[in-house]
C-alpha cells in the first residue's frame, strides 16, 4: 500500500519505561527560567521522509535506522488541523533546522539508506521533537521555547495541540 502524502513526518521516541535524558533536562531548563511549570517533557527525533513510500518500506526504514528496538519506538505523524491554540494540557513541538543547518545528519541518513538499496529518490530532513504536558495556551508554548531552546536564526518551531499521551 503506497502512502499518498508526497511528505511522512516520522517520529522516533524512548519508550514510557525508558528515562528521557533530554526531555529531563529540558524540564529542568523550563522551570529554572519560569518558562513553563510542565509536569513532564519527553524529546525524540523527527524525521521527514519524501520519495513515494510505501507503509511496509516506511516501516523498514524506521525499524532498521531510525529507532533503537530496545529502548525506542516509533510512529507516522497524522496531519493535525490548523487552529488548535487555547489552553490544552498536551503539545507537540517541532523543532526544524533551516536550510543550511544540520543538513549533515540527513544527507549521512539519506546516503546510507541509498546504500541499503533504498530508492534514490527518498529524501531525509531531520529535527527534534518534544511533548510537553503543561495546561497552557500556545503562544506561551512558544515563547518559552524561543527562551530556552531554540535560536530564530537557525531553527524554526512549530507547536501543535496533541491528545493525552501515556506518561
Amino acid at each position: 500500500m503506497e502512502i499518498k502524502k508526497a511528505r511522512i513526518l516520522v517520529e522516533e521516541f524512548y519508550k514510557p519505561e525508558s528515562a528521557c535524558a533530554k526531555g529531563a533536562e529540558l524540564l529542568a531548563r523550563l522551570k529554572a527560567f519560569g518558562a513553563l511549570s510542565a509536569k513532564e517533557v519527553r524529546s525524540g527525533s523527527l524525521f521527514e521522509l519524501g520519495g513515494g513510500l510505501t507503509a511496509e518500506r516506511i516501516g523498514k526504514v524506521a525499524s532498521e535506522f531510525l529507532a533503537d528496538a530496545v529502548s525506542q519506538s516509533w510512529r507516522i505523524i497524522p496531519e493535525i488541523p490548523a487552529g488548535q491554540d487555547g489552553l490544552r494540557d498536551h503539545w507537540r513541538v517541532e523543532v526544524w533546522p533551516k536550510d543550511g543547518f544540520r543538513e549533515r545528519a540527513a544527507s549521512i541518513l539519506t546516503a546510507a539508506l541509498r546504500q541499503a538499496g533504498h530508492p534514490p529518490a527518498l529524501s531525509v530532513r531531520v529535527g527534534d521533537i518534544y511533548r510537553i504536558a503543561a495546561n497552557y495556551h500556545k503562544t506561551q508554548v512558544e515563547n518559552a521555547f524561543m527562551r530556552t531552546l531554540v535560536t530564530p536564526r537557525t531553527h524554526t518551531l512549530k507547536v501543535v495541540a496533541e491528545s493525552p499521551w501515556r506518561l
